[in-house]
């Protein structure tokens, strides 16, 4: 991960990331109730309703994981200058965690999620010699990035909806038997 004062660079010119600000509160919630456009969808239930259970939802996320990660950080992803995602992770002394990585509609599946991932969650992982950990949900589109990237899946916890993930940075694999 490259830093250069308040801003992550990316291997992909233009593609970088800044520190998330109050005045982003919008934006933030707009990219995640998108995220969460597969869930929500489908409800048989008014526009107004969604809405309000999409922003409990987005608070109580980031509350729950602003709780349990105190070193939390929360990035809007640029291009060009211009929002087209989030990402919010986490480095405790025994993992990186990916809390969330999304994008806005119409800024999915052109590739700046993966540079994202393999330019800071795995450049973070390498340098810290740590695992880079995530979850996803069965049904999320993500999971073919992922498996393209190396990334495992393992087995669901019965008290789990989401999938775990983890990805091994080279120097701490272990040599196949």
């Amino acid at each position: 991960m490259i830093r250069d004062g308040d801003r992550i660079l990316t291997t992909r010119p233009g593609l970088t990331l800044r520190p998330e600000r109050p005045d982003d509160e919008a934006l933030t919630f707009r990219i995640f109730a998108a995220s969460k456009a597969l869930d929500f969808d489908g409800m048989p239930m008014p526009q107004h309703q969604k809405d309000f259970l999409l922003r409990q939802q987005h608070v109580s996320q980031l509350y729950n994981w602003r709780y349990l990660y105190p070193g939390l950080e929360q990035w809007i992803i640029e291009c060009g200058g211009e929002p087209v995602g989030r990402l919010i992770f986490s480095n405790p002394p025994d993992q990186i965690i990916l809390h969330d990585l999304a994008m806005l509609p119409g800024r999915k599946g052109v590739g700046g999620g993966r540079i994202v991932i393999r330019d800071v969650i795995f450049a973070e992982a390498i340098r810290c010699g740590k695992i880079a950990r995530a979850s996803v949900a069965p049904h999320n589109p993500a999971r073919r990035l992922y498996a393209r990237l190396g990334v495992t899946e393992l087995p669901m916890r019965p008290d789990s909806p989401m999938i775990p993930l983890e990805w091994v940075p080279p120097a701490l694999r272990r040599p196949a038997p």
